[in-house]
């Protein structure tokens, strides 16, 4: 494996991983470059994450080990998402952060926030094609004096 295949793929493995990489393949790679993995930071930190998920069972480890095998991107995405799932959940049907991470969970949060926008500009496009706002005033009182 290349370093340029290796660095590729850094936001997906943990250093451990990474480590046994550049050991199987017999890498010789810079002590510099590996100086520079070592500092590369997360963009959303982990306890953020955690803070935010608010359902502390299951190993904080074992989610932290997920969080950081995710992309920068795919972090970010996660963070729009917990707050959506916090508010919105069933609390007879929460799962691990774990399992929210490892199921990608964010995706169908994220997929349904956009579809609701997306429904509420076209119900309000609607509206606004079928009624003006004195249009609609007058048909409320209309209804209201029934």
């Amino acid at each position: 494996m290349l370093q340029t295949e290796i660095y590729s793929q850094l936001d997906r493995l943990t250093k451990e991983e990474l480590i046994g990489i550049i050991i199987e393949n017999q890498c010789f790679v810079s002590d510099e470059w590996i100086q520079s993995l070592k500092k590369k930071e997360l963009n959303v930190p982990f306890e953020e994450f955690w803070k935010a998920y608010d359902y502390k069972k299951g190993s904080k480890k074992w989610a932290e080990t997920a969080w950081k095998r995710l992309t920068n991107k795919e972090r970010e995405d996660a963070m729009k998402a917990v707050p959506l799932y916090v508010a919105e959940r069933d609390p007879d049907y929460i799962c691990m952060a774990t399992t929210w991470i490892h199921q990608k969970r964010r995706e169908g949060i994220l997929e349904d926030a956009q579809t609701k926008k997306e429904k509420q500009k076209q119900e309000q496009k609607q509206t606004e094609l079928w009624l003006s706002p004195e249009d609609l005033k007058e048909f409320n009182s209309y209804i209201l004096n029934q």
